[in-house]
């Protein structure tokens, strides 16, 4: 498969058309946007009806979001709330209503896709430095991440030794043990001192990501811009002196620095896969902007998952829940390629005969041990992503730990599944000299922070299980950390893992799985 990944397009219709017509030329087999079709440019209502027209893969780009109030627009400076605003009185509740639902990433062949950041993409934080695409690649699975929303187009590479290098050559082809975030640049405000509308093509299956730069009409768009004084008149059209000296920058709004959360997750978002059929009406567009697909006509393709709860509902059954397994198996296992239509219209179980309230209460409460019982997660340290120089793998005991840990600056990170939302008690097993005690270690999960002063255990040879807090972790992909916080006493900790316990009693919080 090849894509057309395009960015940023701002309602700007000569830049869309002119790289349109560049990757149907080229012949991609589908077209992914990842958000922000309107906002600052004069044509959103244009540009939008034909973007639909060959796209069926979106991601909710921050002024998208503005459009129907998943951003506070308060976040926006001065001038791009000007802007928003103004587009918005130009689309009709049907145009935006593609919004309402559009996820925040979507997933495809080895590849992730979204507008800002992947550690909280509803922050739209701006990926600028090497730190920025570091915390992005900890925050996502995938070889390939694609994003927007700087305007400026290039790579940050991170290689097997765990280093990320940015990279700004135009193609790219993936090297064995190396992960690539990409941002694609923008077709419509392009911010990187040219007057040139990028995007990018990638060959999956080649493992290949080409940015393209298209030149379009400028003195056409500045044209239509200065119909309308609620609008800017686009960086591209005065940012440079007499010298040809890059002279401002714009950002729309307020974000936090990517790399300033320390700890990153996917929080679980609607996703949608990267659609083969998206050639649909790509073959055609209309030049005078015709509607193409009603927002409603995209739908999420299905995707199979072998969730907890198919898992869970297996152990249950020996409590005598086999009604509830086997519901909850008829949903979990549907076929991967099945269309939605037929993964809904699996028969439905028959309806569970009236029970005693106190018989209930019973299966719930056996129901509820299971699966507290099968939501404690052990991590072993030897098991985690590491990354410095100075720890390394300990066999003490015949059981390995990481220890020769001296260096504040290295850390432990686990990818974790939890099968339930909640909070977790926290438990290191770890051996600490008494005269190295003092030190204290952090362990993070999203925004979730626990600090704990270590205490010495007798030896580093002496291994103690510890409580050391609590942490709140959603259902599904979680990122947890653990590194030192503050300059301990030279060595840092022998540790040998960590355990997540479901949290009882008065503290604890459940969202549900």
């Amino acid at each position: 498969m090849r894509y057309a990944i395009v960015s940023d397009i701002h309602g700007n219709w000569q830049a869309w058309t002119a790289v349109r017509e560049d990757f149907l030329a080229a012949g991609v087999d589908a077209v992914v946007c990842l958000g922000d079709v309107v906002g600052y440019g004069p044509d959103p209502a244009r540009v939008l009806r034909d973007v639909r027209a060959c796209c069926s893969n979106f991601v909710l780009g921050n002024h998208d979001a503005a459009m129907v109030g998943r951003i506070d627009i308060a976040r926006f400076r001065a001038g791009a709330r000007r802007s928003a605003e103004w587009t918005r009185a130009q689309l009709d509740d049907h145009s935006v209503s593609l919004f309402a639902s559009t996820p925040l990433m979507m997933e495809g062949e080895d590849a992730l896709f979204v507008h800002a950041e992947t550690p909280a993409p509803e922050d739209y934080g701006y990926v600028e430095e090497s730190d920025d695409a570091l915390a992005c690649f900890r925050a996502a699975d995938a070889r390939f991440i694609f994003l927007g929303h700087t305007h400026v187009p290039g790579s940050f590479i991170l290689g097997p030794d765990g280093s990320v290098i940015e990279d700004r050559r135009a193609d790219l082809v993936a090297a064995a043990g190396s992960r690539y975030l990409v941002n694609v640049g923008s077709v419509g405000d392009p911010r990187d001192g040219s007057d040139r509308a990028s995007y990018a093509i990638f060959d999956a299956a080649a493992g290949r990501v080409e940015l393209r730069q298209i030149a379009f009409d400028t003195e056409a768009c500045l044209a239509s811009v200065r119909r309308y004084p609620e609008l800017e008149i686009p960086l591209f059209c005065r940012v440079r002196g007499p010298d040809g000296i890059l002279r401002a920058k714009d950002e729309a709004m307020t974000a936090t620095k990517v790399a300033l959360v320390k700890v990153q997750r996917i929080a679980e978002r609607p996703r949608i896969r990267v659609r083969r059929s998206a050639l649909a009406g790509l073959a055609a567009p209309s030049d005078a902007g015709s509607a193409g697909p009603a927002a409603a006509d995209v739908r999420p393709s299905p995707r199979r998952l072998r969730s907890p709860a198919v898992r869970a509902a297996v152990v249950l059954a020996g409590v005598g829940l086999l009604t509830a397994g086997a519901a909850a198996i008829r949903h979990g296992m549907r076929s991967r390629e099945a269309p939605a239509a037929e993964a809904t219209a699996a028969v439905a179980p028959p309806a569970p005969a009236p029970v005693d309230p106190a018989v209930e209460q019973q299966r719930e409460a056996a129901r509820q041990g299971v699966l507290d019982a099968l939501s404690v997660m052990t991590l072993p340290a030897d098991k985690a992503e590491r990354y410095g120089k100075k720890f390394r793998p300990e066999v003490i005991d015949g059981v390995t730990s990481i220890g020769y840990w001296s260096d504040p600056n290295d850390y432990l990170l686990w990818r974790i599944r939890p099968r339930r939302a909640g909070e977790y008690e926290v438990e290191f097993t770890y051996a600490l000299d008494p005269k190295n005690e003092g030190g204290t270690m952090l362990v993070a999960a999203g925004r979730e922070r626990v600090t704990v002063t270590m205490k010495g255990t007798g030896s580093w040879h002496a291994f103690t299980n510890v409580t050391v807090g609590r942490i709140r972790l959603p259902a599904g992909l979680a990122v947890v950390e653990v590194r030192p916080d503050g300059k301990p006493r030279g060595g840092v900790i022998n540790l040998r893992g960590v355990t997540l316990r479901p949290a009882s009693g008065p503290a604890a919080r459940d969202d549900g799985a």
